[in-house]
Order: C-alpha cells, then structure tokens, then sequence
C-alpha cells in the first residue's frame, strides 16, 4: 500500500494479486441489497472474523476480529446505508456501487501488511460520511 497526497486528499493504493480475497463461507447471511453484495458481504465477515474454540471458562468459542478499525468502520457505513435507502436518501443503486467498492477494499486490504496509515486514518473517521469519503480514496491495483 502506497499512501499519496493529491489536492489535500491522501490516496491509498493496494495491489491484489490474482482476484480480491473471496473465502468459501460455511453459513451465508443474505445481505440487505442481494445480489452480488451478498458475496461481498459474507467474504468480509468470514476475513475479518475468526473464531477459536475455547475450553476453560463459561463461553465455549472466543471471536478474534482482524484489522478492528477497518471492521467496524465497513459495518458503521453497511448500518449508515441501510437506514438512508429506508430514508429515501439514497437510491439502492447507489448504495450497491458504493458497498460494493467498500466491500471490495476492505476485502483487500485484510490480507495487506502495509494497511496502518489507512487503519489509522479510518479509526479517525467519525461519521460515516467520512469513512466513505475515505474509501472513495482508496484504489484497487489488480496484477
């Protein structure tokens, strides 16, 4: 990942080789706008969350949630999208495009061990408008 500056706005670069991370999912969770976001959606759970098996204590499994910044700023901007198409804010359309990009980033950026400066900027961002405005300068380099 390669960080950019560009009129004031920082730029992320991520390279993928091959074809964005898209892990087989045991339980498949429908998402609110379908299709191929579904996929998407159930791509990102099962990368960002791993859950272990645990044998002492009251709970039988513990959940490890990689890269968290990056994790609950994906489900803060699902959530946000959600509750604006039921708004009438925003077309489904436009919410697909804009998940779909999200989703795919997020996808990518899991498995980049040069993430931190993203990381920390998305951990900064406090609305969702923001963290959208932060994907939207993210690139998706597929070699």
């Amino acid at each position: 990942m390669a960080p950019t500056a560009t009129e004031s706005r920082t730029h992320y670069l991520f390279t993928v080789y091959g074809a964005i991370p898209s892990p087989k999912v045991t339980f498949e969770e429908e998402h609110f706008l379908g299709g191929e976001l579904t996929a998407k959606w159930n791509a990102f759970n099962q990368n960002y969350t791993h859950v272990y098996s645990v044998s002492i204590g009251p709970s039988t499994s513990n959940t490890e949630i990689v890269k968290p910044a990056v994790y609950n700023a994906v489900n803060k901007v699902n959530s946000y999208y959600k509750k604006a198409i039921r708004k009438g804010l925003v077309s489904k359309e436009e919410a697909a495009r804009k998940l779909s990009h999200i989703f795919d980033c997020a996808n990518v950026i899991c498995f980049d061990d040069q993430s931190g400066s993203f990381e920390h900027a998305v951990g900064k961002a406090a609305s969702p408008e923001e963290i959208v405005a932060l994907f939207d300068c993210v690139d998706i380099k597929v070699m």
